[in-house]
């Protein structure tokens, strides 16, 4: 609890200076800005789809507890970034083993908690198929994502 709400509390607060912005946008409150993913989640403590004034009122309390490590009701500028740091770390590490969770759900076809070399193996043409874009049969420099006719729009520049 204490990683998703640092995690939630660094979202939150990368978002402010888009906040300030005028008009909508990436980060700005409502169903498709900051309120949306992960931080509705957080702030949305009985998952009902709405923030309530004592949901809010609650995770910014619990928001401030966890930037407070030391209890001490201050929060200093020479710890913040380090406190910011840590939240970054702990999220990319929680979408680390998140991805990893899927991709072996998606190896594990009977779902017995075990990958087979049958099952690893019954992925390879799935697996040849996204590398070899082109679908000429063989993965080079031409399968490459994007390159499309970049080449020749840009022999010249």
């Amino acid at each position: 609890m204490k990683t998703l709400l640092l995690s939630a509390s660094l979202t939150a607060l990368l978002a402010l200076p888009a906040m300030a912005q005028p008009g909508p946008g990436p980060g700005a409150p409502g169903p498709d800005g900051l309120f949306a993913g992960p931080a509705m989640a957080a702030f949305d403590a009985d998952k009902n789809g709405v923030i309530d004034r004592d949901e809010f009122k609650a995770f910014r309390e619990a928001q401030f507890k966890a930037l407070d490590p030391k209890g001490t009701g201050r929060i200093n500028r020479e710890e913040f970034p380090d406190l910011m740091e840590k939240a970054r770390e702990e999220r990319r590490e929680e979408r680390r083993e998140a991805m990893a969770g899927r991709l072996f759900d998606a190896l594990d076809t009977n779902k017995d908690g075990i990958v087979t070399k049958e099952e690893y193996a019954a992925r390879n043409d799935e697996a040849f198929g996204r590398w070899d874009r082109n679908g000429d049969g063989k993965i080079d420099k031409n399968d490459r994502p994007g390159r499309g006719d970049r080449g020749e729009r840009w022999k010249d520049r």
